[in-house]
């Protein structure tokens, strides 16, 4: 079998004006919330996973799975331009206009995207279901359709001798890359820029920096976690942006972000932990946030009886739901300010929801639409396997020192981290200086509300060299022992105790200089 079909013109063509279609489809889909076939297709494959698959992969690959899986998929759809460019050379080979082939690849691939990604990734034909609506759909697939086609007929044309004339090849190249070459450049540049702040928001930011320091109290924006579905995040414009309520209710409503800005507020110290956090990982953070409890938006729209759960919906066609009960809590929130500043768009700005005890799935960013419903609600993540009550379980992080670190002898050196709990509050926390032989109490922070974590301490000074796992484990208010056995995150969260493996030794400045004996 040989490959000589990559040396054609029209699979060259195809691979280059794929780049460039995929670059204007990431485009649109943050200018115009237009769908993005790698997102796409990987939101339907994880959602056919079976769960045991889906949970054997999220543990292999933890943050880099999306970014892997929509590399992957979009070198796929590069691949199969560059196809779609080899047929499109060869009917042109055969006579046929080169017009007649333009028109024929743009509405043929219009209708592909429309008529069968979409459906295929769950937003009905043409994006009929998702809140970026047919006609942003239809525009932005025949704007990638139009620059998909025009860069593979513009190429295989450049290619190709036309009327019996031969172009002099000097010429031809530089026309390439006049027409083709730098807009490519720039679509690669686009594509890896993208590819990169992918991966990087991916990554979950440490919680601290410096070795021998608590992380602060309150999570800096800046360094405050942040996990989404979306390869391309909503950005919402609070000028034509309302907040809905119908369903169960008695009157539907809708509400400006200046309304919510004039309402009564409310402000409020509360720790977020995504439920796919490992043991001992960095998705979690504490934060303070003012908002509207979302209490008072149901009772201004009258909920109606028989109301079981209270769905939100999210401008990227994420939704989810908590249980009526939490929902009229006072310290369930519609927040819109983080640390005292408007949420970053990567946190949800204008509105999302802030729930104590519940893990970060069910904090729904970029709230558009509030629906309390007479049946149990299956959101997003729950269609893929994920718990649906989803309360916090008891944690203890290790965040000094770090991981096979050399502490002095004869000094002492600080032993810490963070302890959540979820909403039940933390009593107690041990650390293990043994592998888990013997524990020792650690010095506990007061926590700065009932859903904050809190910060602890141990000031440790070795008397010997040795090599020693230190281990953590927390005790919830009620004197309950976090859960001590591994378990997986998925479907309900992590647990089992974080341990770090650490060694002493002599500092240097213990050491004789001449013989490297202990002074």
């Amino acid at each position: 079998m040989t490959f000589d079909f990559v040396r054609r013109p029209g699979f060259y063509f195809g691979l280059l004006a794929a780049v460039l279609a995929t670059a204007v489809m990431i485009a649109l889909g943050d200018l115009w919330r237009a769908p993005v076939v790698p997102q796409m297709i990987s939101d339907r494959i994880t959602a056919t996973l079976p769960v045991e698959t889906f949970g054997q992969i999220l543990a292999t690959f933890e943050a880099w799975a999306k970014p892997i899986a929509f590399a992957g998929i979009l070198i796929g759809q590069v691949l199969v331009g560059g196809l779609l460019g080899l047929v499109a050379e060869n009917v042109m080979r055969r006579g046929v206009s080169p017009w007649l082939v333009l028109l024929g690849l743009i509405g043929g691939l219009w209708l592909l995207l429309g008529l069968l990604m979409t459906p295929l990734g769950g937003l009905g034909v043409f994006a009929i279901d998702s809140t970026a609506g047919v006609t942003n759909a239809m525009l932005s697939f025949l704007i990638i359709a139009g620059v998909y086609g025009t860069a593979v007929v513009t190429g295989i044309t450049s290619s190709l001798e036309q009327d019996g004339v031969q172009v002099d090849p000097g010429r031809r190249r530089f026309m390439r890359w006049a027409t083709l070459g730098v807009p490519g450049l720039i679509a690669v540049a686009y594509l890896g820029r993208f590819m990169d702040s992918l991966a990087t928001r991916s990554q979950p930011q440490a919680l601290t920096d410096t070795e021998g320091e608590l992380p602060p109290a309150i999570t800096p924006i800046g360094t405050f976690y942040t996990v989404s579905k979306n390869t391309v995040d909503p950005t919402v414009h609070e000028s034509n942006w309302i907040l809905e309520i119908d369903g169960e209710v008695d009157e539907a409503m809708g509400f400006s972000y200046d309304d919510i800005l004039e309402m009564e507020s409310v402000t409020q110290v509360t720790t977020l932990e995504c439920i796919s956090n490992t043991v001992g990982g960095e998705y979690i953070s504490n934060g303070e946030w003012t908002g509207v409890p979302l209490k008072t938006i149901l009772e201004m729209a009258g909920v109606r009886e028989g109301v079981v759960d209270v769905a939100l919906h999210a401008e990227d066609d994420y939704s989810d739901s908590i249980p009526l009960e939490k929902a009229m809590s006072e310290d369930v929130i519609l927040a819109y300010l983080l640390n005292g500043e408007p949420l970053p768009d990567e946190h949800g700005y204008p509105l999302r929801l802030v729930v104590p005890g519940i893990y970060g799935m069910k904090h729904v960013k970029w709230i558009t639409r509030i629906e309390p419903v007479p049946e149990v609600y299956t959101g997003y993540w729950q269609e893929r396997g994920w718990s649906d009550e989803a309360p916090v379980l008891t944690m203890s992080k290790i965040v000094t020192p770090f991981q096979q670190s050399t502490l002095p002898i004869d000094r002492p050196s600080l032993i810490g981290g963070v302890a959540f709990a979820g909403d039940r509050g933390i009593s107690r926390v041990e650390v293990s200086l043994d592998g888990g032989q013997t524990w020792v109490d650690a010095d506990v922070e007061e926590a700065l509300s009932e859903s904050s974590w809190v910060r602890w301490s141990y000031e440790w000074t070795p008397d010997e060299e040795l090599s020693t796992a230190i281990l953590a484990r927390a005790y919830e208010g009620d004197g309950t022992l976090q859960i001590e056995d591994e378990q997986p995150a998925l479907p309900d969260g992590s647990t089992g105790l974080h341990e770090i493996v650490v060694s002493t030794d002599y500092a240097d400045d213990d050491l004789d200089e001449d013989d490297g004996s202990r002074v």
